[in-house]
């Protein structure tokens, strides 16, 4: 960020995955199941940003509007876009996804509401706070008073991470994060902060469908997965075949159609592992996949579909490490 310029650091800073550090000099925060964002206010308007820097103001308006009525100053917060089960109230990552695509109409903003969790502050009138510790971040961003319909800013803890997991686990958050008291923000990934997963998540890219029986005749039956790994080669990292609604699977074969191709984007594809009547396709779409572990053989175990990620890039998707 230079001089009086907003600029929203691309990527912003990142965790790394690993045990929750144990210490006073740490701090713990939920971990929300949701799109990370950044939203930049000056000039009368705010602007939603992806973790890859696409803006998503278009499909979020209420909470650009909803940050715009209590912002006193120009800033940047960072922050997690969610959408709660109207029952539970927890952020639901399937919700969420209906609100992505076109500007969303009246009726689906009402039907699936969304929120902006705020918890980290970037800039405050003309000066970057990212020079300064965490703790002092927070103390600013907590004067602000970002709480309303469409924004929030939940609380950092000062407690043990077991007790921050076990409460993460009986509610059935996504996990936890640790931040050093003293970390100053800096855009990629950091030890300064770890995520602490309860349930493990990746992000992939579709290469091929594979067909489908019965009510997903029409639809694919799985789809097969691939990432980078560390040599730049696309390589498979399994199918996932559940978790799909009904309307998912009718979009995405849907856009599947618009980027076929006859041959297979994989460096070294095995039939064998992929199946033998796999429709190919360009691997530009990127999806969200919950799964119990990544094998010695590369593949995802128990895969299961979240949803589709058009915040992200697909160049930036690396293959999990194992045994994560």
């Amino acid at each position: 960020m230079l001089g009086h310029v907003l600029s929203v650091p691309v990527p912003p800073m990142l965790a790394v995955t690993g045990i929750p550090p144990p210490g006073p000099e740490w701090v713990r925060e939920f971990k929300w199941d949701g799109f990370r964002s950044l939203v930049r206010c000056e000039a009368g308007r705010c602007t939603i940003f992806s973790r890859n820097g696409r803006d998503l103001t278009g499909s979020f308006p209420d909470i650009a509007d909803g940050v715009l009525a209590l912002a006193g100053a120009r800033m940047i917060v960072d922050g997690e876009i969610v959408a709660p089960d109207p029952t539970t109230g927890r952020p639901n990552f399937g919700r969420l996804q209906r609100r992505l695509g076109a500007r969303p109409s009246a009726q689906r903003i009402a039907a699936v509401p969304t929120q902006l969790f705020v918890f980290d502050l970037l800039w405050l009138q003309d000066r970057s706070t990212t020079t300064l510790p965490y703790l002092a971040r927070r103390d600013r961003l907590d004067d602000l008073g970002l709480e309303g319909p469409f924004v929030r800013t939940p609380p950092y803890f000062l407690v043990d991470p077991d007790r921050m997991l076990e409460v993460a686990r009986t509610e059935q958050i996504e996990g936890i994060l640790s931040k050093r008291t003293d970390s100053l923000y800096r855009p990629g990934r950091h030890a300064t902060w770890v995520k602490s997963p309860i349930w493990q998540t990746a992000d992939a890219l579709i290469v091929a469908a594979l067909p489908g029986s019965g009510a997903n005749r029409d639809t694919f039956g799985a789809l097969a997965l691939g990432a980078y790994d560390d040599a730049g080669h696309l390589v498979y990292v399994g199918s996932v075949g559940t978790g799909f609604s009904r309307a998912a699977r009718r979009a995405i074969r849907a856009a599947l159609d618009e980027i076929g191709r006859t041959t297979s984007p994989l460096t070294n594809p095995d039939p064998k592992k992929i199946g033998a009547q796999q429709s190919w396709v360009d691997h530009i779409l990127v999806v969200s996949v919950r799964y119990r572990e990544f094998t010695a053989d590369g593949v995802f175990r128990h895969p299961s579909f979240r949803g589709i990620r058009p915040d992200l890039a697909p160049h930036d998707i690396k293959v999990p490490e194992y045994g994560s």
